[in-house]
């Protein structure tokens, strides 16, 4: 909530502005400075609030001067009285105002972004019989299969694997609206605020339809990682399996180095490297991390 002052306007006599006014509403603040607000329907549900601020002095009064331009400051739904978006004048001019009603476009973008993703991975459930097609058709996702069966499965499930961690073999989803054209965003909030779980399971299913061969690919690739990174689990005598309890060893000393013996021709070779470069490596060791001989 806003801290009130006594020259703003009651927070009862703007929502009934809002509700009856006919006419511009006029705030004088504190440091001569006079701001006029005025509404304008935006369709059948929505009024958008626009104000114009300009500063009093010897020649200049209350009226509304020609250099000064309206601009946008809020989002008032009378069916449900919300009033949303009440940023800069309206802020500064209305005491009382409560803190869903003053907050950003930018945090509603990040709200809405959240709860969509969130409505999409709900629909999904981490299960692909809860899309319509089991098999890929697009060309470039089937070829990026094809590469990550090679290639890509076996380095993702060898890094995981030497960190000691386990696969994150849930679906993710990633809509964001402020990628989106600022009028798709202007549109999204009035939707949203007028009715959030309809708007919720819209925008979801608009997702989910739009990217579903792109969320099967997902599935699919987690099938291949899951089968490498089992298959190293199970080779418990094998080089990565050995290379993970040298890391382990290294990051629970807490060591700053580490000393390395190398075999060659018979005769051992000791260095000094340093440990956190030892335990970045990935499938093999480098020997640019070797610090001093």
């Amino acid at each position: 909530m806003n801290k009130p002052s006594e020259n703003m306007i009651p927070r009862e006599d703007f929502f009934a502005w809002l509700r009856e006014g006919t006419k511009p509403l006029q705030f004088v603040g504190n440091t001569k400075s006079c701001t006029t607000f005025v509404k304008l329907p935006h369709g059948e549900n929505t009024v958008y609030l626009f104000s114009a601020t300009h500063y009093m002095g010897t020649y200049i009064g209350p009226e509304i001067r020609w250099n000064k331009p309206f601009e946008f400051c809020g989002m008032y739904f009378p069916e449900t009285r919300t009033l949303r978006l009440a940023e800069f004048d309206l802020a500064r001019a209305v005491d009382h105002l409560e803190a869903d009603e003053m907050k950003s476009v930018e945090h509603w973008c990040g709200h809405i972004s959240q709860s969509v993703n969130e409505r999409i991975e709900q629909k999904i459930a981490n299960d692909r019989n809860n899309l319509s097609i089991q098999q890929l058709s697009n060309p470039k996702n089937i070829q990026c299969l094809q590469d990550f069966k090679e290639y890509g499965a076996k380095r993702q499930a060898a890094a995981i694997f030497l960190r000691g961690d386990a696969p994150d073999l849930e679906i993710h989803s990633f809509y964001n609206l402020q990628a989106f054209p600022d009028a798709y965003q202007e549109d999204a909030m009035n939707l949203y605020f007028q009715d959030m779980e309809k708007f919720l399971e819209d925008e979801a299913q608009k997702y989910i339809d739009a990217h579903e061969e792109d969320i099967l690919l997902t599935f699919l690739q987690n099938d291949l990682l899951r089968e490498e990174y089992e298959a190293l689990e199970q080779n418990t005598g094998g080089d990565f399996s050995l290379q993970r309890q040298i890391t382990t060893a290294i990051r629970n000393a807490g060591a700053k180095t580490v000393a390395i013996t190398v075999e060659k021709d018979g005769a051992e070779l000791t260095f000094k490297a340093d440990a956190r470069e030892v335990i970045r490596s990935g499938d093999k060791y480098s020997p640019y991390c070797i610090v001093s001989g």
